[in-house]
């Protein structure tokens, strides 16, 4: 989170892409809500398997 902070006091953003690994998907309500709540701004997720077999 805090390389997201300083990443969103940087700039102003209208939307953010998120790129998460499927084993880290359990964040993707944190940062919805942390990106929503602090700052306003819409977000769009995806999800990639960092290790695919």
């Amino acid at each position: 989170m805090k390389e997201l902070r300083k990443m969103m006091s940087a700039h102003l953003k209208k939307i953010v892409l998120v790129m998460l690994d499927r084993n880290k998907k359990n964040l993707y309500p944190v940062i919805k809500d942390y990106l929503y709540s602090e700052y306003g701004i819409i977000s769009q997720f995806m999800l990639y398997n960092e290790n695919p077999k």
